[in-house]
């Protein structure tokens, strides 16, 4: 075609959609702040950024009437006017509603332009060109997000993220003055003539092939729109890119893009066009499978094909919806196009957002993606109406060959009970609902395949397997609730029911609810401690006074039998945050007054602070007895297998990441030592009790309160903080604290025993008598009652024994603690203290189980030294618990 008169006004239009793209899809590395300032979940994220499709839904057919009523002229430079007026009260909004509103106006402006966008392409360009022509277009939408988002994420990142939505602001301003000078069309040249023939009597909102080639553009888009906002996130939480490497990571795909764009509009042009869709999709489906890998290069090449080949997909979909109806209907066919390609784009980040807060991750998202593709040459295929039988067959097995061998089955996301077994991927990032908010579990290595790891294979005859008891939903050990949900899923026949330590007792029926009461009230399992202990003499007799089980007393499994063995019921430990509670203490451990236990494999000093009683030195240890006894293993476990548990126990770690009432506890801004994040970057070996570098440290950012019920309540967190570190009571008669020639009483804190950073523990190895087993302060109903549930021994120690330095020698106890490892009298009832993080996810509270919330808990301690704490003081200390 000679007459060239229509490139001028198709220039103002490449030129009007880099300044509205720039924007649109440049924002998307700023969003992990978007949604840590305004304290949104991952669903919220969904609709926030899935508002887009929303409003395309309710726009898309306004814009196309209103192009035809108006020109697209002034309604596209009037739109670009109003993405500029959302973007700068966006930067200024100071809450999510007044965020939510400015994206609105922000999104319908975009909308308007984005139609009169296509509606001029398609009047100014000539049919012969139409391919490259929005190919042309595509490659502009995809350098606009080239730049815009390293310059939101630079900018961002140097200034904060309000500083990147106002540049991009006064970009669309700027293109918005560009166009309505530039843009003047000629309606000599093209499509923009009256009417011809049968073209003027069909109504596009009356036409089959219209609605079909709508979901085609919506399908062929959905997974680049949906990755395009969850990818920085994915990119930061799965492999620990910060916002400018995950600004980068979209901006490749879009360069990408750029290449894609050109390629497929010249195909379209010179190929039969359903031929080059149907390759689109199905190379899309190949990118979706590459996003699923956990190989950083693999995912980022997986990321940029799936941006690339779905923006180039709404492109050229956009080309086939020009040839139905040209003319006056343009504007129309554009708009029912936009419109039902903004129903997918509203459900594709929806979906992302929930499949992410469903199932702890992102995978089942990158596998919505790969079915949104398959989808598409699903479509593709049914609408080549002028391919052969033969051809459409050969797309159908390729499909199924894809669905087939190309896509492993989606990914069950793991349960809040893992099965010992049954097989699946635990992925690198998992949130857990508790009570409070969500809990928040970190594989620091990535995700791990549970396929044959014997962490979560049974390795015995009873069916069990470490995660039995140690459920990542319930920060890696279990919950008392859970157990009984556990119960009445599987009438009793879970393998954590299991005779040998899950009942009362194994020689009870265990059949009945009645055999298994401390599971199930307590979650408590039953420990059988050889007596007396293999490696001291001990200095005590042990009397049975009282025996609710029976098991003490049992002519097999009791304290006389062939086997003699104490019956002790105690919490399953934490198996996260492991590098904290096994971090090697110097030799001699100075709460004890003496040395440290030494690990027989090694040789080296251990931490004594990972078991309630220390009586293994090493998690190496640990493993290898729980499979003998927990596991009823009859072989030694390979070194391979427990070198395998190990690993994964210590790069797993477990802290509250959302709170109901405070928000996001690891969004930027936050106390510093929130979230699992915090678990995993920080140091170990830290002594917190100080006031420059405390356990917790600094909740200063919480501590102003707003008018908001969530300032209020993350002041309430701060004041809990400061009650913790510095708030003075008076300690006393608490075994190796008093004792040891610090003073009894003596005026300190919460963080005086509680001392080491991260975690709550003692950094001193060892264990403490604070009264929770020992009468007259345990926890437990008066001496002789009947209620009683735990065992009640009578200690009596030797005369040449040291007494215990407050009970003397005559000790009444529901476990005698270290003291059954130790022999020592002066043991007896000493349980090592336990880490404070995951609370929320795991009650009850103690060794004992006895504190079934956090006022229990804190309760007994006000009780117990006299603390004198206020209803609001308490209710502080709750608060501050309970988002560790």
């Amino acid at each position: 075609m000679s007459n060239r008169r229509w490139l001028a006004p198709y220039l103002a239009t490449l030129l009007a959609m880099l300044a509205l793209q720039m924007s649109n899809l440049g924002f998307s590395p700023l969003l992990p702040s978007i949604r840590g300032a305004f304290h949104m979940n991952f669903a919220q994220m969904g609709l926030f950024a899935g508002m887009y499709g929303l409003l395309s839904i309710l726009w898309s057919v306004p814009a196309g009437l209103l192009a035809k009523r108006f020109g697209e002229r002034i309604v596209l430079a009037g739109g670009l006017v109003a993405v500029a007026a959302g973007l700068a009260a966006l930067s200024m909004a100071p809450n999510f509603a007044a965020a939510f509103g400015a994206r609105a106006v922000w999104l319908s402006g975009y909308r308007f332009s984005f139609v009169c966008v296509m509606v001029a392409v398609a009047l100014t360009c000539p049919p012969a060109v139409q391919g490259a022509s929005m190919g042309i277009l595509g490659a502009i939408s995809a350098f606009a997000s080239v730049i815009g988002a390293p310059l939101g994420g630079v900018i961002g990142h140097d200034y904060g993220w309000r500083s990147g939505i106002l540049a991009y602001a006064g970009v669309a301003l700027a293109g918005a003055l560009i166009f309505a000078v530039l843009y003047r069309r000629d309606p000599d040249v093209v499509g923009a003539s009256p009417d011809r023939g049968h073209e003027a009597s069909v109504s596009a909102f009356r036409s089959p092939l219209v609605w079909s080639l709508a979901a085609l553009s919506g399908l062929a888009g959905m997974g680049s729109l949906s990755a395009n906002f969850f990818v920085p996130s994915a990119a930061q939480a799965l492999f620990h890119l910060d916002q400018v490497a995950a600004s980068y990571l979209i901006s490749t795909g879009f360069a990408l893009a750029i290449f894609v764009n050109l390629l497929f509009g010249f195909l379209m042009d010179r190929f039969h066009r359903w031929k080059v869709m149907a390759a689109l999709a199905g190379l899309g489906m190949v990118g979706g499978i590459a996003m699923t890998s956990h190989q950083l290069m693999v995912f980022r090449v997986g990321t940029a094909v799936v941006l690339a080949l779905g923006h180039a997909g709404i492109q050229q979909s956009y080309t086939l919806a020009a040839d139905v109806l040209r003319g006056r209907e343009t504007g129309n066919v554009m708009g029912v196009v936009s419109m039902v390609a903004g129903v997918f784009s509203y459900l594709g980040p929806q979906m992302l957002g929930l499949l992410r807060d469903w199932s702890g991750g992102f995978e089942a998202g990158w596998y919505f993606i790969i079915g949104a593709a398959a989808a598409t040459l699903l479509l593709v295929s049914a609408l080549w109406s002028y391919a052969s039988r033969q051809t459409r067959t050969s797309v159908a097995v390729l499909l199924g060959l894809l669905l087939a061998v190309g896509i492993p089955a989606f990914p069950q996301s793991p349960p809040r009970w893992i099965e010992p077994g049954k097989g699946g991927i635990l992925p690198a990032e998992l949130q857990f609902a508790d009570d409070r908010g969500q809990l928040g579990i970190m594989n620091a290595s990535g995700p791990v395949n549970t396929q044959g790891h014997p962490f979560f294979e049974p390795l015995g005859a009873n069916g069990r397997a470490c995660v039995t008891c140690h459920q990542p939903a319930y920060a890696m050990t279990i919950s008392a609730a859970a157990v009984r949900e556990r119960w009445q899923a599987t009438q009793g026949k879970d393998p954590l029911f299991a005779a040998v330590d899950g009942s009362n007792c194994p020689d009870l029926p265990q059949d009945k609810e009645s055999s298994h009461s401390l599971v199930l009230n307590r979650g408590l399992m039953r420990l059988s401690i050889p007596w007396p202990p293999a490696k001291a003499k001990p200095e005590f007799s042990i009397e049975v006074v009282s025996d609710p089980t029976g098991c003490n007393t049992s002519p097999v499994y009791g304290l006389h039998g062939a086997h003699p063995a104490v019956s002790v019921f105690r919490r399953p430990r934490m198996a996260a945050n492991l590098k904290y509670a096994t971090n090697p203490t110097p030799q001699f451990a100075l709460k004890l007054g003496g040395l440290a236990d030494v690990d027989p494999e090694t040789g080296h000093p251990v931490s004594m602070n990972f078991m309630a009683d220390a009586r293994e030195p090493s998690l190496r240890s640990q493993a290898r007895t729980a499979a003998r006894e927990h596991e009823e293993r009859q072989t030694p476990l390979s070194e391979a297998a427990l070198q395998r548990i190990v690993d994964f126990e210590s790069q797993l770690y477990a802290a509250q990441i959302f709170d109901l009432k405070a928000g996001h506890l690891a969004e930027d801004g936050a106390p510093p030592a929130l979230g699992p994040w915090a678990m995993a970057n920080h140091r170990t070996g830290v002594l917190g009790d100080n006031n420059y570098d405390p356990v917790f440290q600094l909740f200063d950012a919480w501590k102003q309160p707003g008018q908001s019920a969530q300032s209020e309540f993350r002041a309430s967190v701060a004041r809990g903080n400061d009650i913790f570190m510095f708030r003075q009571f008076w300690l006393r008669d608490a075994t190796h604290i008093n004792s040891i020639g610090l003073g009894n009483p003596l005026k300190r804190t919460c963080a005086t025993c509680h001392n080491a950073q991260m975690t709550g523990q003692d950094l001193s190895a060892g264990w403490v008598d604070v009264g929770t087993t020992n009468y007259p302060t345990w926890t437990e109903p008066p001496l002789y009652s009947e209620s009683r549930e735990l065992p009640v021994f009578k200690i009596t120690c030797d005369k040449d024994a040291a007494p215990h330095p407050y009970l003397g020698r005559v000790i009444y106890t529901s476990d005698p603690g270290r003291a059954l490892i130790s022999g020592r009298c002066v043991d007896v009832g000493s349980i090592v203290m336990q880490q404070f993080r995951g609370l929320a996810a795991r009650a009850p509270y103690f060794s004992n189980g006895s504190a079934k919330s956090l006022w229990e808990l804190v309760d007994f301690y006000d009780r117990r030294f006299d603390m004198k704490l206020t209803e609001q003081e308490k209710q502080d200390l709750i608060n501050f618990l309970g988002v560790l």
